[in-house]
């Protein structure tokens, strides 16, 4: 069992991934649907996955089978779409992943 398991009384309305065609246009295809969550509304200023120094308004835990969740995804809840900025995956005492956190803007 998780830390997160108790925590996590909110949903995701859904994650897509969005891949950019060779004109430039972009496809979202939903990958997951109401996904149990924490969602934590909190502005925090972080360093992103390309170096940058970005701010984001949103931090998220899930459980780890969500672990394939990637920095070209989006989230949606309650008809808003977010970016994923940050992905920390946390371990247990046993090196086992527990819960994984995202960063959104």
């Amino acid at each position: 069992m998780s830390l997160v398991d108790g925590l996590l009384n909110q949903k995701i309305d859904t994650v897509s991934s969005v891949v950019t065609d060779g004109y430039g246009d972009k496809t979202a295809t939903t990958v997951y649907t109401n996904i149990p969550c924490r969602w934590q509304t909190k502005i925090e200023h972080i360093t992103n996955s390309n170096n940058e120094e970005v701010t984001t308004t949103v931090k998220v835990f899930l459980l780890p089978g969500y672990s394939d969740i990637d920095y070209s995804y989006q989230i949606t809840k309650d008809s808003v779409v977010y970016n994923v900025q940050l992905i920390k995956h946390n371990y247990d005492l046993d090196g086992e992943l527990d819960h994984i956190v995202l960063y959104l803007n």
